[in-house]
């Protein structure tokens, strides 16, 4: 997936020359709320809000959208401060999981305990 909602939005919101006031305002919230979004010191919001930063910003729809799924789901998982592709990989595996083949699930857990238990010895 690669960078945070906050990174993206910020990377976003600078490349159209908008103020985070300016932004902030349009959402109805304190730019140090959205600061704190921004800098990842806060989860991303609801997808109404998301949805509203994406028209705003003039963006992909979903490209925003998709980015704080994902950091929702590492945040949910524990992972936020993970390894970049040790988050990646896990968010995947959650995203995908119904669509992974019951054998391909078996060499996963088998990957998995092996790991567990050379971490016990």
């Amino acid at each position: 997936m690669g960078k945070p909602f906050g990174e993206i939005l910020r990377n976003i919101r600078i490349k159209c020359r908008i103020t985070l006031k300016a932004l902030a305002d349009f959402l109805k919230m304190t730019p140090a709320y959205l600061s704190q979004i921004e800098t990842g010191k806060r989860n991303p919001p609801n997808e109404v809000i998301v949805q509203e930063m994406e028209e705003f910003l003039h963006t992909q729809p979903g490209t925003l959208k998709e980015a704080a799924i994902h950091d929702k789901i590492l945040a949910h998982l524990g992972l936020s401060r993970a390894n970049p592709t040790k988050a990646d990989v896990a968010f995947q595996l959650a995203r995908d999981l119904d669509s992974i083949s019951d054998r391909d699930i078996a060499e996963i857990k088998e990957i998995l305990e092996k790991n567990r238990k050379g971490r016990k010895e």
